[in-house]
């Protein structure tokens, strides 16, 4: 699901947990709404909140660097192709059509990588190969005049191994990496939560929109977290062609001097 449909749901729950509880705390007998027992909900609802909290708290940090991670990936992709063009470059011309290959494996790759964005993993434009394996056979295949033409072809090899290993070059990957059970155990504790704000709250209109808006807040960072670590879609792009488009920018201007 989206984040928008899980945030959706989430405001839903909460809201139904919230007017649950405004009900139970109008036709709760008086004793059964005893002071012991309004103390044994609001010291519940505490324990709850602090676990929540700290759930929250360890989702959104493994979001934030799941996030990083995509981007850091895109990032030394870049770094490695540039530096795969430079290194075949002083092999001389023999070693024109590895960096043709690697050229149309980087326009490729910027396809792919914007598939990915607007769909995520498992579609059709991620599921092609771009000619990574070619372009190592390629390489392979160069012959070494001398010590140097070898050391420049096994240093090409290894950037090349490397960048084949980032996750944008294979053929499928996650498009977030919460787990559905985790959401649902959160927004389960959540509910939880609003139904007892909601059995102390006042019914009238103060109380009920107070918590329509902690509601909205809560669900919010749903969202956020969710987006964060989406690999498609939703407001926060965590996945961008612009480094690979930079390098590709940059091996056209070696090439044309």
């Amino acid at each position: 699901m989206t984040p928008s449909v899980v945030t959706g749901i989430s405001i839903a729950s909460f809201c139904l947990a919230s007017g649950v509880g405004l009900w139970l705390g109008q036709i709760l007998p008086q004793k059964e709404w005893s002071r012991e027992n309004q103390e044994l909900v609001k010291e519940s609802r505490r324990l709850v909140v602090g676990i929540a909290t700290l759930s929250l708290s360890l989702i959104l940090a493994w979001a934030t660097t799941s996030f990083n991670e995509r981007q850091n990936e895109i990032e030394n992709s870049a770094s490695k192709i540039v530096g795969i063009d430079s290194t075949l470059a002083k092999l001389g011309t023999k070693a024109n059509e590895p960096r043709e290959m690697l050229h149309s494996i980087v326009t490729k790759g910027i396809a792919r990588i914007d598939a990915i964005a607007a769909s995520g993993f498992g579609t059709e434009e991620t599921r092609k190969g771009i000619g990574i394996n070619k372009l190592q056979i390629k390489i392979l295949d160069l012959k070494s005049e001398t010590q140097a033409d070898e050391w420049l072809k096994s240093s090409a090899l290894a950037l090349v191994k490397e960048l084949a290993q980032y996750k944008w070059l294979q053929f499928s990957g996650n498009n977030g990496s919460i787990q559905s059970p985790v959401l649902i155990i959160m927004i389960i504790w959540l509910s939880i939560i609003f139904l007892s704000y909601g059995m102390v709250s006042p019914l009238n209109w103060t109380g009920a929109v107070t918590l329509l808006v902690v509601s909205l807040v809560t669900s919010s960072v749903i969202f956020v977290i969710l987006d964060l670590d989406s690999t498609s879609g939703g407001l926060i792009q965590s996945i961008s062609s612009q480094p690979l488009k930079a390098a590709l920018q940059q091996i056209d201007s070696v090439r044309a001097n």
